[in-house]
């Protein structure tokens, strides 16, 4: 193999697939395919396969071929080159790759190329949508730090994602905190209703959309896998073989205290009050004195704090408690400057969303585009 390309066009492609690299020697590696005007490069750690192919200048009419190198170090080493100078890597006898800038050289080890994963793509398209990117990096983001990091739950490690014929629902949960929210796409080929994706694959979804140029991304499901269509990057992974349950009345059940906070004010209360919480459960009490909240915590040291805060109530006296980790994450995700929580003495949980005087929604089925509900498991103090 050999061929001629900029740094910086190699390194752009690098950046695309490198989130795929696995830390098993076999999957640290970059598959590199040069066929006729066209270098493929692909990246896979087993569950997440990323893509891309670059147009390049060959060498010679016998330059096509494939190598399999350490994808960080040949990263490392084309950051370090003149980026003004197209680079030549070729492979020479001794079952090297050897890089040459001007009166650089270096030679990397290279892997058999046969024990690069033989990764067999999908074809059987059940159902496929596009989506603006900005909306899809939106619901992403508002959704992913809920989902479970290690849980024997197996629906819990991944987002749950509900296809109709013009949007989906995005669902996901750790057991104690769930977000809950849907946005347009154009749907098509809706013979599956839902699947779960891993969280590693999300989080590979969410940089390839955050760095994305392009306006639209298609994604695609098949019987176990999905994939991604984006900026010229093709990404597939497997998907979670389980079934989510239904989370609606969870979220959905019937309010009778509501209470009416500042965000930004209530954030900072349970920052300076979290200090002294339960290294075990993070607990923060929320006391409801009619327009009066109070925000408390101590620990087994019988350390303490409190402040309070003015709010809009509909009770006179309340008390619950959650956990202030989680408090300030849904804090910190909702848009409008006040926040509705939504509480019941009838439910474990309590319900988060954005207030504002034109709109709050607080069931599923009223919640806009782009918009999250968020409910918390309450703690035992």
């Amino acid at each position: 193999m050999k061929l001629n390309i900029f740094p910086s066009d190699l390194l752009t492609g690098l950046n695309k697939v490198l989130p795929a690299v696995g830390k098993a020697d076999v999957t640290s590696c970059v598959h590199m395919q040069v066929q006729e005007d066209t270098l493929s490069l692909t990246c896979t750690d087993g569950e997440v396969v990323l893509s891309t192919d670059i147009e390049i200048d060959i060498a010679d009419d016998n330059a096509d071929g494939i190598v399999c190198v350490n994808a960080k170090m040949l990263c490392d080493v084309v950051k370090k080159l003149d980026k003004t100078k197209k680079i030549c890597i070729k492979t020479n006898e001794n079952d090297r790759v050897v890089i040459t800038s001007g009166r650089f050289k270096n030679t990397l080890q290279m892997l058999n190329e046969e024990l690069f994963p033989n990764i067999q793509l999908p074809t059987d398209t059940l159902c496929s949508a596009t989506f603006k990117t900005a909306d899809l990096f939106a619901v992403i983001e508002l959704t992913k730090n809920c989902v479970s990091a290690d849980s024997y739950r197996t629906f819990l490690k991944g987002l749950n994602i509900v296809f109709f014929e013009d949007k989906i629902e995005v669902v996901s949960s750790n057991g104690y905190m769930m977000a809950f929210t849907k946005t347009s796409s154009g749907i098509s080929n809706t013979d599956v209703t839902e699947i779960i994706i891993p969280k590693k694959t999300i989080d590979v979804i969410s940089t390839l959309v955050k760095n994305a140029e392009e306006p639209t991304a298609c994604l695609r499901v098949y019987k176990q896998a999905v994939s991604l269509d984006i900026d010229g990057v093709s990404m597939t992974s497997v998907l979670i073989d389980a079934k989510f349950p239904n989370v609606k009345p969870i979220i959905d059940f019937n309010a009778d205290i509501r209470l009416i906070v500042d965000k930004d004010d209530f954030a900072e209360s349970i920052k300076r009050v979290a200090v002294t919480a339960n290294n075990l459960n993070k607990a923060v009490s929320l006391v409801v004195k009619g327009n009066e909240l109070y925000i408390q915590s101590k620990n087994s040291k019988h350390e303490e704090a409190e402040d309070c805060i003015t709010i809009e109530s509909n009770t006179d006296l309340y008390e619950t408690a959650f956990n202030s980790e989680y408090l300030l994450y849904v804090l910190s995700n909702l848009p409008d400057d006040k926040v509705c929580i939504l509480l019941s003495k009838n439910s474990n949980n309590g319900k988060f969303v954005s207030y504002n005087e034109q709109q709050c929604a607080t069931r599923t089925n009223e919640l806009p585009d782009d918009h999250v509900i968020y409910t918390i498991s309450r703690v035992v103090v």
